[in-house]
This record gives structure tokens, sequence and C-alpha cells, in this order.
């Protein structure tokens, strides 16, 4: 059975605000930008509705009302708008 290609949005948090809201279960967080972001690290909240960043401690708090690329505050997804193959 092949394995599908999957993509997930990667976020920033270079003001490193406590928690960021999110349209997406799955995504990746690298923390502040380069050069001083941290490991590219995959999140999944599964069924839960927010996850917290094991490196930069920052909570994502899933909200139903974003597209998978937006956040509030907007501007946090990393790069052009690419996302990320897993």
């Amino acid at each position: 059975m092949a394995e599908a290609n999957t993509t997930f949005p990667k976020f920033h948090n270079e003001a490193g605000l406590a928690s960021i809201s999110i349209g997406a279960h799955e995504f990746e967080c690298v923390g502040a930008l380069p050069p001083h972001d941290h490991p590219h690290i995959y999140l999944d909240m599964g069924e839960k509705s927010e996850i917290t960043c094991p490196y930069c401690s920052t909570l994502f708090r899933f909200d139903a009302g974003l597209g998978v690329m937006d956040s509030i505050p907007p501007g946090l997804l990393y790069g052009d708008g690419k996302v990320s193959e897993r």
C-alpha cells in the first residue's frame, strides 16, 4: 500500500507569545525565525484542541474558524505559504 503524501503548515513564534491560535490540528513549530529557530518539530493535536511545543513552550490552540495556514495573531506562517512534507 502506498503511503499518502501529506503536507503540514509550519508556524513560527518570533515574538515569543505564550499562545497562538491556528486552524490546523497537525503542523510544525519552528520556534523563533532562523537563525534562532529550534528543530522543526511535527506536532499533532489529535482529538484535543491544544498542544504545547516541547522546545519553545508555545501553546497552540485550534480555532475552527481559521484556515489551515492562518493564525491569530496573523502572519505566523513560516516561509512563503508552502507547506512541508512529512
